[in-house]
C-alpha cells in the first residue's frame, strides 16, 4: 500500500451553478448532479439527474464536463456521497468530482471513499452548514494499492454488495407479493367491490383506546431499560422498533393498566403520518401505547393480520388522512377510528390469509438473516481493505 494524497491521483473540480434566471441554461442534454441525486442513489454508479442543463449554461459558470468513470462526492449538505460517473456529466457547488489522472479501479476508490465519511466530515468546516473545500480534500491522503490488487479488491466487493442489493430487492418483492394477494383475496378496503359485509370498528365490537395524556406521563417517569413504551416514532415498516433509552419504570407502568397492549393489538401513530400501524406480538406483549398513538383490540369478527392490511392499504390512508383533525398536524381521535367503515369477510378467508402471511414471514427471517451475513461480510472486508 502506498499513501497518496488525492491531488496525486486525481484532477478535483469544484462544480457551478448556472443563473437560475435564464430559462435557455435548463433543460439542455448536459445531465447535472446535485447531493440530492446523490442521495437517492441505490447504486455505486450514477447515470439519470434530476436536471439537465444546455451548453449555455455551462459555458455561464465555472466549471466544465467531468468525463465518464470519475468519481462523485458531495461537498456540503451533507459532506460524504460517493458515486461513479456512468456518463459525462457536470455538477453543482454541493459536489467536488475526481478526475483520475493516473490509472485507477473507479470502483475500488468509490468504496474506499465511502469508508472515509467520517474523516472527511470533520474536515468540514462552516457554521451554517459544513463544507468540504477544495484544498482539503486535495490534501487528504489515502492508502492505496497497486492497479492489479485494485481489480481483485474491487470485483470482490461488488459482488458483495450485488448481493446485498438482491437481498433487500427480494424483501421488496415479498411485500409487494403480500399486497398483491390481500387485493385479489379482498379487493381494495375501501371501494369493496367483492361487495363484503361492512361494519364501522365500534360496531365489530373491536376495542379502540387512545394513549395516555401528556399529563399522566411526565419526564421524569422515562427510564433507561424499563419497560418500553410505542410512539409513532417506534412503527416504522409495519414493525415496532422500540428505544431501550425512552421507557417507564414498573411502578409507572402498573399506573396505567389502560394503555396495556396485548399480542394481536394493532397500534397506530395517531399523529402526523396516517395509516402507521404495526402488530402486537408476542414480543411486545405488556408494553404500553405511547402518548402519540392508540391501539384496536380486534373483535373476533376481524383478524389482525387483515384488518393491518386494511389499514396501511393505500386507499385507507387516504380516508384516514381525508377524517384527521387539527391545523398544525393531523390527529385521530377515539370517534374516527370508532366509525371506521372496515370490509368482513368470513373470519376462515381472513384467516387464510393469516397463514400466507406467517409463511411470508418465515421467509423474510431467512432473509434478514442471510442479509445479516452478508453485511457483516461486507463490512468486514471493507475494514480488510480500507481500515
Amino acid at each position: 500500500m502506498t499513501q497518496y494524497k488525492i491531488n496525486e491521483i486525481f484532477e478535483v473540480v469544484s462544480g457551478s451553478t448556472p443563473s437560475t434566471s435564464q430559462e435557455n441554461y435548463w433543460d439542455g442534454n448536459i445531465k447535472w448532479i446535485t447531493p440530492k441525486d446523490l442521495s437517492k442513489l441505490s447504486s455505486a454508479v450514477i447515470s439519470k439527474t434530476e436536471r439537465q442543463i444546455t451548453k449555455d449554461g455551462l459555458d455561464s459558470c465555472s466549471t466544465h464536463i467531468i468525463p465518464k468513470d470519475s468519481i462523485i462526492i458531495s461537498s456540503r449538505a451533507p459532506i460524504g456521497y460517493v458515486a461513479i460517473l456512468g456518463d459525462e456529466m457536470c455538477c453543482n457547488q454541493g459536489c467536488k468530482a475526481l478526475v483520475p489522472t493516473r490509472k485507477i479501479d473507479p470502483y475500488y476508490f468509490y468504496y474506499l471513499l465511502k469508508t472515509k465519511n467520517k474523516q472527511l466530515n470533520n474536515l468540514g468546516t462552516g457554521s451554517t452548514f459544513k463544507e468540504l473545500s477544495k484544498t482539503k480534500l486535495e490534501d487528504f491522503t489515502v492508502s492505496v494499492a497497486d492497479i492489479q490488487t485494485q481489480n481483485e479488491v474491487s470485483s470482490l466487493l461488488i459482488k458483495i454488495d450485488n448481493a446485498r442489493r438482491l437481498r433487500r430487492t427480494s424483501n421488496a418483492l415479498t411485500d409487494q407479493f403480500l399486497q398483491s394477494i390481500f387485493l385479489s383475496m379482498f379487493g381494495d378496503p375501501v371501494r369493496n367491490v367483492k361487495g363484503w359485509k361492512t361494519e364501522t370498528i365500534l360496531c365489530s365490537g373491536s376495542k379502540v383506546q387512545i394513549g395516555p395524556f401528556g399529563t399522566q406521563l411526565h419526564v421524569e417517569d422515562y427510564v433507561e431499560g424499563g419497560i418500553p413504551l410505542i410512539n409513532p416514532t417506534h412503527i416504522q415498516n409495519s414493525k415496532i422498533k422500540e428505544d431501550n433509552k425512552f421507557t417507564i419504570t414498573p411502578k409507572k407502568f402498573d399506573e396505567l393498566s389502560n394503555y396495556h397492549l396485548t399480542e394481536g393489538d394493532i397500534i397506530m401513530g395517531r399523529r402526523g403520518e396516517m395509516g402507521r400501524c404495526a402488530l402486537v406480538t408476542q414480543r411486545e406483549q405488556g408494553w404500553l401505547c405511547g402518548t402519540g398513538s392508540l391501539f384496536i383490540r380486534p373483535s373476533k369478527k376481524l383478524d389482525s393480520l387483515y384488518l393491518l392490511n386494511v389499514l396501511t392499504s393505500k386507499s385507507f390512508k387516504e380516508t384516514l388522512e381525508h377524517e384527521a383533525k387539527g391545523v398544525t398536524m393531523a390527529n385521530l381521535n377515539k370517534t374516527i377510528i370508532n366509525n371506521l367503515l372496515v370490509p368482513i369477510p368470513p373470519i376462515k378467508l381472513q384467516q387464510e390469509f393469516a397463514d400466507i402471511v406467517a409463511e411470508a414471514e418465515q421467509l423474510r427471517q431467512r432473509q434478514r438473516a442471510h442479509e445479516m451475513e452478508l453485511e457483516q461480510l461486507f463490512k468486514g472486508l471493507l475494514q480488510k481493505y480500507f481500515g
